[in-house]
Protein backbone atom coordinates (compact mmCIF):
# COMPACT_ATOMS: atom_id res chain seq x y z
CA UNK A 1 0.00 0.00 0.00
CA UNK A 2 1.19 3.25 -1.19
CA UNK A 3 1.65 6.13 1.47
CA UNK A 4 -1.22 8.64 2.27
CA UNK A 5 -1.61 11.79 1.12
CA UNK A 6 -0.49 14.40 3.84
CA UNK A 7 -3.45 16.62 4.89
CA UNK A 8 -3.78 19.72 6.57
CA UNK A 9 -6.33 19.55 8.25
CA UNK A 10 -5.79 22.69 10.43
CA UNK A 11 -5.98 24.87 7.20
CA UNK A 12 -9.54 22.92 6.17
CA UNK A 13 -11.38 22.84 9.19
CA UNK A 14 -9.50 24.75 11.89
CA UNK A 15 -7.30 23.48 14.97
CA UNK A 16 -8.20 20.09 17.05
CA UNK A 17 -9.06 21.18 20.41
CA UNK A 18 -7.42 19.16 22.93
CA UNK A 19 -9.26 15.93 23.72
CA UNK A 20 -10.70 15.33 20.30
CA UNK A 21 -9.50 13.16 17.58
CA UNK A 22 -10.23 12.96 13.94
CA UNK A 23 -11.77 9.44 12.93
CA UNK A 24 -13.01 8.00 9.79
CA UNK A 25 -16.46 8.27 8.84
CA UNK A 26 -16.90 5.20 6.55
CA UNK A 27 -14.04 3.28 8.79
CA UNK A 28 -12.00 2.95 5.47
CA UNK A 29 -8.77 4.90 6.80
CA UNK A 30 -7.31 4.99 3.07
CA UNK A 31 -10.53 7.37 1.95
CA UNK A 32 -8.73 10.76 2.79
CA UNK A 33 -11.93 12.81 1.36
CA UNK A 34 -12.51 15.89 4.04
CA UNK A 35 -16.57 15.08 3.98
CA UNK A 36 -14.84 11.09 5.57
CA UNK A 37 -13.31 12.82 8.47
CA UNK A 38 -15.17 13.82 11.81
CA UNK A 39 -14.00 15.48 14.71
CA UNK A 40 -15.23 13.49 18.51
CA UNK A 41 -14.51 13.79 21.58
CA UNK A 42 -12.03 11.02 23.18
CA UNK A 43 -14.81 10.15 25.37
CA UNK A 44 -17.24 9.82 21.97
CA UNK A 45 -13.60 7.81 20.85
CA UNK A 46 -13.64 4.81 23.23
CA UNK A 47 -17.30 4.84 23.50
CA UNK A 48 -17.10 3.71 19.17
CA UNK A 49 -14.49 1.40 19.70
CA UNK A 50 -15.22 -0.31 23.09
CA UNK A 51 -15.30 -4.11 22.80
CA UNK A 52 -17.66 -4.96 25.48
CA UNK A 53 -17.80 -8.88 24.56
CA UNK A 54 -14.11 -8.91 24.19
CA UNK A 55 -13.46 -7.01 27.88
CA UNK A 56 -15.74 -9.23 29.36
CA UNK A 57 -13.72 -12.55 28.08
CA UNK A 58 -11.39 -11.24 29.02
CA UNK A 59 -11.53 -10.31 32.93
CA UNK A 60 -13.13 -13.81 32.78
CA UNK A 61 -9.84 -15.25 32.04
CA UNK A 62 -7.87 -12.89 34.79
CA UNK A 63 -10.36 -13.41 37.49
CA UNK A 64 -10.02 -17.71 36.44
CA UNK A 65 -5.98 -17.65 36.50
CA UNK A 66 -5.95 -15.51 39.52
CA UNK A 67 -3.86 -12.97 37.98
CA UNK A 68 -5.47 -9.47 39.23
CA UNK A 69 -2.37 -7.46 38.60
CA UNK A 70 -1.43 -5.44 35.55
CA UNK A 71 2.00 -4.97 34.36
CA UNK A 72 4.05 -2.51 36.13
CA UNK A 73 4.59 -0.85 32.89
CA UNK A 74 0.83 -0.43 32.33
CA UNK A 75 0.43 0.96 36.21
CA UNK A 76 3.45 3.36 35.82
CA UNK A 77 1.82 4.57 32.42
CA UNK A 78 -1.63 4.77 33.64
CA UNK A 79 -0.37 7.02 36.71
CA UNK A 80 1.82 8.71 34.59
CA UNK A 81 0.44 9.41 31.52
CA UNK A 82 2.35 12.36 30.31
CA UNK A 83 5.31 12.20 32.08
CA UNK A 84 7.49 10.12 30.88
CA UNK A 85 10.34 11.05 33.10
CA UNK A 86 8.15 9.55 36.25
CA UNK A 87 7.10 6.53 34.30
CA UNK A 88 10.30 5.84 33.85
CA UNK A 89 11.39 6.37 38.10
CA UNK A 90 8.14 4.17 38.83
CA UNK A 91 9.93 1.05 37.11
CA UNK A 92 13.15 1.91 38.87
CA UNK A 93 11.35 1.71 42.18
CA UNK A 94 8.57 -0.90 41.42
CA UNK A 95 7.88 -0.95 45.60
CA UNK A 96 5.66 2.28 44.66
CA UNK A 97 3.48 0.79 42.95
CA UNK A 98 3.59 -2.45 43.81
CA UNK A 99 -0.03 -3.63 45.48
CA UNK A 100 0.21 -3.87 48.89
CA UNK A 101 -1.22 -7.51 50.48
CA UNK A 102 -5.00 -6.48 52.93
CA UNK A 103 -4.68 -9.25 54.70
Amino acid sequence: MGALPSLDLGKNRGAIPESHVIRFVNGDSSDCRLINFEMITCREHVGKNHNREKASAAMKQVWAAGTFYEKDSYVAATLAPRDKELRVEYLKNPELIKPKDCN
